[in-house]
């Protein structure tokens, strides 16, 4: 669980299936079968797709676009997000051989 921060507003977003599932909706690719194809628009797809099904989750409502979203961000806001994603969409044992790389 992650919480972001849009236009000063804190919301709360999970990674789950239907995040998957809009983003392949939305991007119009698995993000699993080629997580190469992420650029910045595919972040902020993936970043309002987790933002949607955790609000349909806790019957809540997200009604922002995925533009109306970015345009709201700050740059450091952007960053965040994208340092959140990448840690949580990094498979653990790529992670652990450049942890491995590091300390040789």
């Amino acid at each position: 669980m992650k919480k972001i921060i849009i236009a000063g507003k804190e919301y709360e977003a999970h990674l789950t299936g239907g995040t998957l599932l809009r983003f392949k909706r939305e991007a119009g690719f698995d993000f699993l079968k080629e997580p190469e194809r992420v650029d910045s628009e595919a972040l902020f797809i993936l970043a309002w797709a987790a933002l949607k099904g955790t609000a349909e989750r806790y019957g809540e409502k997200f009604d922002m676009s995925v533009e109306d979203m970015a345009d709201q961000m700050s740059l450091a806001e952007c960053n965040a997000l994208a340092e959140w994603l990448q840690a949580e969409t990094t498979p653990a044992d790529k992670e652990s051989k450049k942890k491995k790389k590091g300390n040789s």
